[in-house]
């Protein structure tokens, strides 16, 4: 781009913009930037893109993306705690400030941390260990136990065991623990959005929303009232005979042994 594309002159001076939207925005109210009262010095400190390879152990943050970890940085975890989000950056979106260089998500990412990189320097911080990236030179086998179930286990199973307790599944011709562990297995394959592609996901997906309502259905099936509607009446009689046919295994319907075969990896 020509640095001299977006320029006006005004009371003598000349003033340069990085697009057309904030030339128009100056025509409009030149005041806005120009007047004295209005004017501001430069930052002591300006970012800089850095076009050269960089190794991992000299970006801040791990490599993390500060710009992700200002914008998460209220964010609570299951227990209350902060917990930012620690997410990679790309080793294409570097860019040096104070000295420090720091790896970013994108390309919308960057251009908002060259905006106002002591914002985001400032504001970002790194979540606990276990909700970091592996250390460089680290992988799966260095982890010890505690920290290994804390990093892949904690949150998909609390989760999972959260909605089993609130739902209280029992599958028909299962029993409550039978039907709890199941509940857990298929809700955690579902959630697994990092491992499933689009195909895995919406078929765990609709093989767990099977599970779920069947393993609801002896609770519905005791709340008729005389004061249902008819198509209340109509959705009660199509439940309980649905329950039925679960219970002597129709053929015709999806089986929990089919439910279990669709979804057997990846959990």
């Amino acid at each position: 781009m020509d640095p001299i594309q977006y320029g006006a002159m005004y009371l003598g001076k000349y003033y340069f913009f990085s697009s057309k939207e904030f030339l128009s925005r100056f025509l409009d109210d030149p005041t806005e930037v120009a007047d004295p009262q209005n004017l501001r010095p430069l930052p002591p400190l300006l970012p800089e893109v850095v076009k050269e390879s960089v190794p991992l152990s000299k970006l801040e943050h791990q490599g993390c993306c500060p710009v992700v970890l200002y914008d998460t940085r209220d964010r609570r975890g299951l227990r209350g705690v902060i917990e930012p989000i620690a997410q990679k950056g790309s080793m294409d979106h570097l860019v040096r400030y104070d000295g420090k260089i720091y790896a970013l998500l994108d390309d919308a990412n960057m251009a908002r941390f060259i905006t106002c990189p002591w914002q985001f320097v400032e504001g970002a911080s790194m979540p606990e260990y276990h909700k970091r990236p592996l250390d460089e030179g680290r992988n799966v086998s260095d982890v010890k136990d505690e920290e290994y179930i804390r990093r892949y286990l904690y949150d998909a199973l609390s989760k999972a065991m959260k909605d089993v307790a609130d739902i209280r599944p029992i599958y028909p011709d299962l029993t409550p623990e039978e039907s709890a562990l199941k509940y857990i297995a298929l809700h955690m394959k579902a959630h697994n959005t990092s491992e499933n592609n689009d195909i895995q996901s919406a078929q765990y997906a609709e093989n767990f929303e099977t599970f779920r309502t069947r393993s609801q259905l002896y609770q519905k099936s005791r709340k008729r009232s005389l004061q249902d509607s008819e198509e209340e009446k109509a959705l009660f009689d199509q439940l309980c005979t649905e329950y039925e046919k679960l219970q002597y295994g129709v053929k015709s319907l999806h089986t929990l042994s089919q439910l279990s075969a669709n979804g057997h990896n990846n959990i």
